[in-house]
């Protein structure tokens, strides 16, 4: 079978680094795999191309109805069985190329976020042009939600697939270095982007500090990318760690790959968004057995059960993240050990690649036999 995958680009964020585990997963299988991206951000196209030998086509275009005609000639000359395509742009590209092409290739297209809101009419735009897919993936349980709720012409078509981990890979290890009885050490990982609630997060680091006592000092590391298009974010962060005096504490750190040795160097991940779907560093974390400290957004409190493996934000206010650390910081190691522990047996029950390369082979079947 000839699959075509197709995504924005190749950049070191979670979309795209499950979209590279099902190029896996499919080539596994015996399909022919090759990937299509239009931006030049090539985090993952190492990986894609000198370990696992799949073909990225990298299109060029420098306004939008080029890269329009650029993904149509692609698709009708590669003549895929089945397009797979990930994030709103390359997921409406692959609809009209398809419409427009009246070409009987087979689309699954793949929603990666949790909309929050009731649809504004782009969103009506979007949603009404999954009409001409075979099956939409949510890769979330709260997206799901949204679609059956705003998008009932989809009935039917529709499936929920989770992300998924590389459990031998992310897996517990000796940290390096135990916490002292005084600090405690929390990882973010993921871009300076607005929905990370960066702001909320030094503020109620700065409340947390101003009233822990005796409780211990909390220090956080965040390693991520800085987008073009909210450059703004991570200059206002640091303006706040400056404002608050925290650069003791809040450390901001470029993107590493080695993102394995983060977490097993800390003892917590803390992620306090305004709105995800199916965080893969949440995924990973617990994998790697680690505790997490997470607003309620999205699947977050599907992953992470209060008190058991990890604690939930009751909001993403700053008063809500202080009210968190200090909850967190409350914890005695063995609470905090145990729920690492629950961390990993559940990262086993619900994220591991068989159960996703499963559940996409399953589907793909499935439009198949319609």
């Amino acid at each position: 079978m000839r699959i075509a995958l197709f995504i924005d680009s190749l950049t070191s964020g979670g979309a795209q680094r499950q979209f590279c585990w099902l190029a896996r997963l499919l080539q596994e299988a015996g399909s022919s795999v090759q990937v299509l991206v239009y931006y030049p951000h090539n985090f993952f196209r190492s990986h894609l191309e000198d370990e696992l030998g799949i073909l990225v086509h990298q299109i060029e275009w420098n306004s939008q109805l080029e890269r329009f005609r650029k993904v149509r000639r692609h698709m009708k000359a590669q003549k895929p069985d089945v397009v797979i395509s990930f994030l709103h742009v390359p997921n409406m590209l692959s609809e009209i190329c398809r419409i427009s092409l009246l070409s009987n290739f087979k689309l699954i297209v793949s929603e990666r976020n949790h909309d929050v809101e009731d649809p504004n009419p782009r969103v009506w735009a979007r949603l009404l042009s999954h009409h001409t897919a075979d099956a939409v993936v949510a890769n979330s349980h709260a997206q799901s939600g949204f679609l059956s709720r705003h998008a009932q012409w989809l009935k039917g078509r529709v499936s929920v697939i989770t992300n998924c981990v590389d459990l031998e890979y992310f897996k517990p290890e000796p940290a390096s270095e135990a916490s002292s009885h005084s600090t405690l050490r929390m990882a973010m990982i993921g871009r300076f982007v607005e929905q990370k609630n960066g702001l909320a997060l030094t503020d109620g680091l700065a409340l947390y500090e101003a009233r822990r006592g005796t409780l211990p000092q909390i220090k956080i590391e965040w390693f991520g990318s800085d987008p073009a298009r909210e450059s703004g974010i991570k200059t206002g962060i640091v303006q706040a760690i400056d404002r608050q005096q925290l650069q003791k504490v809040f450390f901001l750190n470029e993107p590493t790959k080695d993102v394995r040795s983060i977490y097993n160097q800390v003892d917590c991940l803390c992620l306090a968004s305004l709105h995800e779907g199916c965080a893969n560093v949440i995924c990973e974390a617990m994998a790697c057995g680690l505790p997490v400290l997470a607003s309620r957004a999205g699947d977050n409190d599907y992953l992470v059960k209060d008190g058991v493996n990890g604690l939930l934000l009751e909001g993403t206010t700053a008063q809500a993240i202080a009210d968190g650390f200090e909850r967190f910081a409350k914890l005695g190691a063995q609470a905090r050990e145990e729920m690492g522990l629950a961390s990993r047996l559940r990262a086993e029950e619900l994220l591991s690649p068989r159960r996703f390369g499963e559940e996409w082979l399953g589907l793909i079947d499935q439009v198949f036999g319609e």
